[in-house]
């Protein structure tokens, strides 16, 4: 199974459980032990830069409002000496920031990464990777391209890369792991595996040391036995130079390449003295002008029975021949110069490690057998060597381009302007049955696109018809069995509770008239929506599966679930003892007047409108126990009900209304359940009160699923306090838990 199979497995939708036994997985740890390595890399390096310590949150919050990144850029251009300066959103004056601000500073970094800094646009994330922690691995690889990018431009403290040793004995608390893991499991696992692959290679990569003369010595030696690749490469050859010119010799191939010429000119200034006169006297300029050139070249060429050797009637096949040749012996020459320039380099660079060699890097001035003047001749050979090369190549194409002149005015007045009218209108005729052709086309390709996006039509019609008839379908059973399941979970908890129904009125169940105690004489009809908010709460504060040990404070122990369904919210539940009678902590709890006495996270509360008995509609504040975090106020339904043998039990479920929306001051918030079970203990004879308390609550806002589980799980220590405010220090909690 390799890594990507591991983390497939590792999805965040799955059951609680399954997940946990994912997390134990090592490989899955391994990825977020790299992730925990590579985001201190990235927080050391900006405390660094920024000259101030981070606060002690994942890296996730501390950047996600933008102003710490806006900031290290900065400091950057301030060390740098460059006059410019990124414009950052402070946020308000009691530090809290608008979505809008922050996403504002985010996008202003990530342009500076892109126009100033010179990032590669796969380097540069998006403002919702960091805003909503997507993708954060994105971010910490945009964070180690700035480091690189700020030293390679402006000379300023790289990054840090922590060794593998120092990496394999870091050690990181639970949560930071599981964090990381959840993080990972919302990016995907190709990125995680990726991750993983290059820490990997970058822990096993190894550099030469610095001053190997040995190791420098032995490549000079290579290089001069021919072992080695040479830096030059020469370009690849056509294939008939393989077969025609690489046996051949400079000096055969410039012969050859001189008879063949001559015999060809010969030729040709024969057959334009055999013309008519008129044609004679046409061409007699050109061809006058060419004897001299012809005659001089003659004379520098092979001897005159040669050439009548070579001598023989021309045609388009021997032309070509002509050209093959000419190339070859081009080719043999381009070969030769680019070895010599392949020697020149071996030379060179045998040069410079024997002078380092011998006299240092800091002391090449003093070189005992190579001093200036012989680096200054050195210089005059090789320009001597690159001018003469430069010389005859301009020469050969002198040479060549006075042939194509002379062959090109010859094939003009052979053909004359018949057959060039001719061409003309040949060429004329082709390009409107082109033209023809092409509008033939044109129509037949648009009739077939026409019908087959009627056909793609249609066929989007039937699919559309039987998936909305799948999914009504579908969509009823499920509604019938979500009510089954609810009816039958409703007489599973009133047979276990003995919770009171509603009572009825003509047929009509009425949630206004609910009864405060249990009363056998009323009739069992269907819940209402407020006491099957209250059955999920009893089943959740008694039930036992599913449920997961996070920690112990105040003497308050603390369980956390996932639900089964399609939300990421944990319910976490703390449970307690308190040694006082059950109706004075349910009196403590309901009351909003001594509410804020034990609560250290509670602001205000009102009640809106009193809905029915022991039923309303309240609205309360409350601060979120996390420096970057605002506070949060909720609309909420309000139902307590006193059940039998003194059991107490007090609901709150957020509630959206048109008159009571959100607020300037505070973020709005959504309780999806929570809720106190208050029973009396019965071996104590009602003197100790068992308080369990259940929540499960969007903070709402920017944070992210997995943020507002982990500032969720310390909200239920609040029942600590209210044990310590009800006990005023007299008493301790027991020890023991059922």
């Amino acid at each position: 199974m390799t890594d990507t199979d591991v983390l497939n497995a590792a999805s965040p939708e799955g059951d609680r459980n399954s997940e946990l036994d994912v997390l134990r997985d090592e490989r899955i740890r391994k990825a977020a032990h790299v992730f925990l390595i590579r985001e201190e890399e990235c927080r050391q390096w900006i405390e660094l830069m920024i000259a101030e310590e981070l606060p002690n949150v994942p890296l996730a919050f501390a950047l996600h409002d933008g102003v710490v990144l806006c900031t290290v850029a900065n400091a950057i251009l301030e060390q740098a000496n460059v006059d410019l300066s990124l414009e950052v959103n402070v946020g308000a004056d009691d530090g809290t920031f608008t979505k809008e601000e922050m996403l504002e500073n985010i996008n202003t970094y990530c342009t500076a990464c892109a126009d100033v800094f010179a990032i590669p646009k796969e380097q540069i994330f998006t403002a919702d990777d960091l805003f909503s922690a997507k993708n954060m691995v994105t971010v910490l690889e945009n964070i180690r391209a700035l480091s690189d990018a700020a030293a390679i431009h402006y000379s300023l403290p790289e990054m840090q890369i922590i060794d593998k040793e120092t990496a394999e004995n870091l050690e990181f608390g639970d949560n930071a792991y599981q964090i990381a893991a959840e993080t990972l499991m919302m990016i995907g696992p190709e990125v995680t595996a990726k991750l993983l692959m290059d820490f990997e290679s970058e822990m096993v990569m190894e550099y030469p040391e610095a001053g190997d003369e040995k190791a420098f010595e032995g490549a000079i030696e290579e290089v001069q036995d021919g072992d080695k690749e040479a830096d030059i490469i020469p370009p690849s050859q056509p294939a008939f130079m393989e077969d025609l010119g690489q046996a051949e010799s400079v000096g055969e191939l410039e012969n050859a390449a001189t008879k063949i010429s001559a015999a060809f000119r010969g030729h040709r200034v024969r057959q334009s003295l055999s013309l008519d006169e008129d044609v004679n006297a046409q061409g007699a300029g050109g061809d006058e002008a060419a004897e001299p050139s012809e005659a001089s070249e003659a004379h520098d060429g092979p001897p005159a029975e040669e050439t009548d050797a070579v001598e023989e009637e021309f045609t388009a096949e021997d032309e070509e021949a002509i050209t093959r040749v000419q190339a070859m012996f081009r080719g043999k020459k381009a070969r030769e110069d680019m070895e010599k320039k392949k020697a020149a380099v071996d030379i060179q660079r045998i040069y410079r490690g024997h002078k380092v060699r011998v006299t240092g890097p800091e002391d090449t001035a003093q070189e005992p057998e190579f001093g200036e003047e012989d680096e200054e001749a050195v210089t005059k050979v090789q320009a001597m060597f690159r001018g003469k090369k430069a010389r005859e190549n301009v020469e050969k194409q002198k040479a060549a381009v006075a042939i194509q002149k002379i062959y090109r005015g010859h094939h003009v007045r052979e053909v004359g302007a018949e057959q060039a009218s001719n061409e003309v209108k040949e060429r004329e005729e082709k390009k409107k049955d082109e033209e023809s052709i092409t509008k033939l086309q044109a129509m037949y390709r648009g009739k077939k696109a026409r019908e087959r996006v009627e056909q793609e039509k249609a066929a989007v019609d039937i699919q559309r018809v039987i998936k909305g008839k799948k999914a009504r379908d579908s969509f009823r059973q499920e509604k019938a069995a979500v009510q089954i399941q609810k009816v039958a979970r409703g007489r599973r908890v009133r047979n276990s509770l003995q919770l009171p129904s509603p009572p009825v009125a003509n047929g009509k169940t009425k949630d206004a008239a609910e009864p405060t105690a249990h009363d056998e004489s009323k009739p069992r009809a269907g819940l209402s929506l407020t006491d099957m908010w209250l059955v999920d709460l009893v089943e959740l504060a008694r039930g036992k599966m599913g449920w997961e040990f996070v920690k112990e404070s105040l003497n308050v122990q603390i369980f956390r679930r996932m639900l089964n369904d399609s939300s990421r919210i944990h319910v976490v539940k703390g449970v307690t003892y308190i040694h006082a009678p059950a109706a004075d902590v349910f009196q403590a709890i309901e009351s909003k007047t001594t509410h804020g006495k034990w609560d250290p996270n509670f602001v205000a509360a009102r009640t809106l409108r009193h809905l029915a008995q022991d039923t309303d509609m309240v609205y309360f504040a409350q601060r979120i126990p996390s420096p970057t975090v605002s506070d949060r106020d909720f609309v909420c339904i309000q139902a307590n009900r006193r059940l039998s043998k003194g059991t107490y039990l007090s609901l709150l479920r957020s509630i959206v209304h048109k008159d009571h929306g959100e607020t300037s001051d505070y973020e709005r918030g959504e309780i999806l359940l929570s809720g106190f079970l208050i029973a009396p203990d019965t071996q104590t004879n009602g003197q100790v009160t068992k308080v369990t308390y259940v929540l499960q609550v969007d903070l709402g806002g920017w944070l992210p699923a997995v943020a507002s589980n982990l500032i969720t799980e310390d909200m239920p220590l609040c029942i600590g306090h209210l044990r310590r405010y009800l006990e005023q220090g007299s008493m301790q909690t027991p020890a023991e838990f059922d």
